[in-house]
């Protein structure tokens, strides 16, 4: 009988590296972002929250800081728990009530994190951390149900970001332009995204049937014999290093690389780490993990369906039966880049003493300083600068909450600044602000060489009025 034992293991280690990875990120944001002097404070959301949802808040916006609150302190010793839980994750542990408490502490600061904790990563995470649930016994003995759920998450993942694209009709995948856009259109592209992108469009499109081939083909593979389960994983883990190596996605690249080891077994351990010789014993899932399994695959396949074909003719029951769950973003869709964006538009926000001379604020990640070569961040997740890529491409939705990040550029908050490259005004409030919209692209070869900049730019509009401290 084929064993998972050491695979599984295998998994819950790398699981909890991605989990303390990501609590370790988050944990020098939160105050900037989220925090009592940040952008969009936490405390206050729920406050408005309470209001707005009324009796049923606690379900309709799962978290633990309903009962605890929502200081810094607080958010702060969640982030630690979680890198403490993380790191217990890491050194080989793996009973249910251990990653129970990962997807309750996640979960609780994605809540609360409103839309800078709300990227299909996030959701990935959760819905990986779940499965991990109810994969292990309290002995560490791994489940076959479990197993299965594992790779049918890989299964939704792969399958539903290519249906995605086709079902979309966007014309840059159906006639394989898209990567002649993505590499400098993407929310933070890397060093190495300026060299793919001159690599020319026959190569670009060879990398689009590629990625075809391994979202919509290779998936299918997971239900076949050994060989072709090790396929499909060569697969996805060389879309996911494609991927990494062009541009900065946070902890999402090596996430599907540790979701993708469902594919394999011990069997196929053992081919690179001959130690491996005992045959491990999987252990039989509990009743309560069955029951909980069944009604999270029924999910998931209604959840597919939603994305996919429609539930135009389901009962009404069921799609309130996917609102009930939505809060908890653990039975999700998934579907990146779907449509390709063409253009590149960037906010620039600028400061003045005097309203004549305008400096710019430098953020540390996102394209600004057109000589500033792009910069390999991941697997930190910068969630401040992707941010600002959605409100330059996004309507009136996606830029309100540019303005409370105005607001506390203008009174110089710490928590802030801190998450900026540069304050040109060293801490001191400016008396003026503005934030303006621009188009930028990559230069070619000869502009590189001529200037020595990664982009040019041009000016698009005012995107605020010129903003006085009083």
């Amino acid at each position: 009988m084929t064993s998972n034992l050491h695979t599984a293991r295998l998994f819950a280690r790398l699981l909890g590296a991605v989990y303390l990875v990501a609590f370790a990120s988050l944990w020098s944001q939160l105050p900037g972002l989220i925090g009592e002097a940040g952008i969009l404070p936490a405390q206050a959301w729920l406050e408005r929250m309470t209001e707005w949802m009324g009796p049923d808040h606690a379900w309709r916006a799962p978290t633990i800081c309903w009962w605890v609150g929502a200081s810094d302190l607080v958010l702060s010793v969640m982030c630690a728990l979680g890198v403490a839980a993380s790191l217990v994750a890491v050194l080989g542990a793996t009973p249910p009530m251990l990653w129970l408490v990962l997807w309750a502490l996640y979960l609780s600061l994605c809540t609360v994190g409103q839309l800078f904790l709300n990227f299909p990563w996030d959701n990935l995470l959760l819905e990986a951390g779940l499965v991990a649930v109810l994969l292990f016994d309290r002995t560490g003995r791994p489940n076959l149900l479990g197993w299965w759920m594992l790779r049918l998450l890989l299964v939704k993942v792969m399958w539903l970001s290519g249906a995605a694209k086709w079902l979309s009709e966007d014309p840059t995948w159906t006639v394989a332009t898209a990567l002649d856009y993505h590499f400098w259109t993407q929310p933070l592209p890397n060093p190495l995204a300026w060299h793919a992108h001159h690599l020319g469009p026959a190569f670009h499109r060879a990398l689009v049937y590629v990625t075809w081939v391994v979202e919509l083909g290779l998936p299918l593979l997971v239900f076949g014999p050994r060989w072709c389960r090790r396929f499909c994983f060569l697969g996805v883990v060389g879309l996911m290093l494609g991927i990494a190596a062009t541009g900065n996605y946070g902890f999402y690249n090596p996430l599907v690389c540790v979701i993708a080891l469902g594919v394999l077994d011990d069997g196929d351990l053992k081919r690179v780490w001959r130690p491996l010789h005992d045959q491990g014993v999987m252990a039989g899932a509990h009743l309560v993990q069955l029951l909980a399994a069944m009604a999270i695959l029924s999910l998931s396949v209604l959840e597919s369906a939603r994305h996919t074909v429609g539930l135009g003719l389901a009962p009404d029951f069921v799609s309130e039966g996917l609102e009930v769950v939505a809060p908890f973003r653990s039975v999700n869709g998934y579907g990146l880049f779907a449509t390709m964006t063409t253009t590149r538009q960037e906010i620039i926000v600028e400061g003045s003493r005097d309203g004549r001379v305008w400096q710019p604020y430098e953020f540390a990640y996102k394209p600004g300083d057109t000589g500033r070569m792009p910069r390999q961040v991941a697997p930190h997740m910068p969630r401040l600068d992707w941010q600002l890529w959605f409100a330059a491409q996004g309507g009136r939705r996606q830029t309100a909450w540019v303005r409370p990040l105005l607001d506390r550029l203008q009174q110089a908050t710490p928590e802030v600044l801190v998450l900026l490259e540069h304050d040109p005004f060293g801490g001191v409030p400016p008396r003026y602000l503005r934030a303006r919209l621009f188009e930028y692209r990559f230069t070619t070869p000869e502009e590189r060489v001529q200037t020595g900049d990664w982009w040019t730019r041009s000016f698009v509009r005012d995107l605020t009025p010129v903003l006085e401290r009083r």
